[in-house]
């Protein structure tokens, strides 16, 4: 039961995560988690939200245990720039990886995953990016990512299944939508 419990652990996570935002109280956490293990079927939700989605990458995992403690990153919580960012990077990577841009000569990214020190070199100049601005979260997401990938700790052998993953860009699209800037409509007499 516990190997069971670790892996679907994390689509439980995210359940959880989604019915907080759709409910927008505290305790729709627990419901989550509780919801997940729901046998549908003769099997729990999570495994079939598992098969739907797959193994949540670890970026995801950090941003929902930061979300479940608390500690949602602001850039998320109350800013669009950072999950536009984000979720547009994802839709540009997955429509290349798809074969979106055949006309531009454009290989298949997902490809450089497979030999994650090409995939790493070039994520150096965003890396020191960060660090010249000084933030720490993204540091640490990217880091934890690493030491996930450097410990084998993932079911994925391709370096971008640690960054991104689908349920992680939709949840940013989302993000940004929401927190969009609105224009202050004028006073009308």
């Amino acid at each position: 039961m516990s190997g069971a419990l670790a892996v679907y652990l994390p689509q439980a996570l995210l359940l959880g995560w989604l019915l907080r935002q759709l409910s927008g109280r505290r305790p729709a956490w627990l419901f989550g988690l509780l919801l997940a293990a729901v046998p549908i079927s003769g099997l729990p939700l999570a495994a079939h939200l598992r098969g739907l989605l797959g193994d949540p990458s670890a970026t995801t995992l950090q941003l929902l245990l930061l979300a479940l403690f608390s500690h949602s990153p602001a850039s998320f919580a109350r800013s669009w720039r950072a999950p536009l960012l984000i979720g547009l990077a994802g839709l540009s990577f997955y429509a290349l990886a798809l074969g979106g841009a055949p006309l531009l000569g454009i290989a298949d990214p997902y490809r450089l995953g497979y030999q994650p020190q090409l995939l790493v070199a070039a994520l150096t100049v965003p890396v020191l990016y960060l660090w010249w601005r000084g933030q720490p979260l993204w540091l640490g997401l990217f880091t934890v990512d690493l030491l996930v990938f450097a410990a084998d700790w993932h079911s994925s052998p391709n370096f971008w299944d640690l960054l991104i993953d689908p349920p992680l860009v939709i949840a940013c699209l989302v993000l940004a939508w929401r927190n969009r800037p609105r224009r202050a409509r004028p006073y009308e007499a």
